[in-house]
């Protein structure tokens, strides 16, 4: 069995001991034995990539579990985003794939459809040998699909 803790989100820390927090978070995950930690994405909430380097940057074996909704980041932006996190660390990264948004925001077909659409060209794209970028690391070093997609 697998688990992931949750990273703490940046609304309920000031800026200058959110960083701290998060890698503190981080290492004790790691050193628990989880396999990583969910990163939530909203528009309250700082940059889930940026976050993902800086647990990457903290631990050995940690895997980032970056939530990612298809209707703000394109495949092909995720794709180049994993491939550039693999090419400076070496390591890969789980994703979240979030079909919901804001209730006022979205309707169930306007989220739903992005993310079925958004899945196949994304496993392809960063699977490949070269994805997106000048990354010589294997295709498995690059994203974890889950138990739900294998890749």
């Amino acid at each position: 069995m697998r688990f992931y803790t949750t990273c703490p989100p940046s609304t309920a820390y000031d800026a200058q001991s959110y960083p701290a927090r998060v890698s503190q978070v981080a290492r004790w995950s790691e050193a628990a034995g989880a396999e990583g930690a969910l990163i939530y994405t909203d528009n309250s909430l700082v940059d889930p990539w940026t976050v993902a380097q800086m647990m990457l940057m903290e631990t050995k074996r940690f895997i980032p579990m970056i939530a990612t909704q298809p209707v703000y980041m394109p495949p092909f932006s995720v794709a180049k985003r994993i491939a550039s996190l693999a090419l400076l660390t070496g390591r890969k990264v789980a994703l979240n794939m979030v079909a919901g948004g804001f209730p006022a925001t979205f309707r169930r077909s306007v989220t739903i459809r992005p993310m079925t659409t958004a899945m196949p060209g994304l496993r392809s794209t960063a699977t490949s040998s070269r994805p997106c970028c000048a990354a010589r690391r294997s295709r498995s070093a690059a994203v974890s699909f889950g138990s739900t997609i294998s890749g």
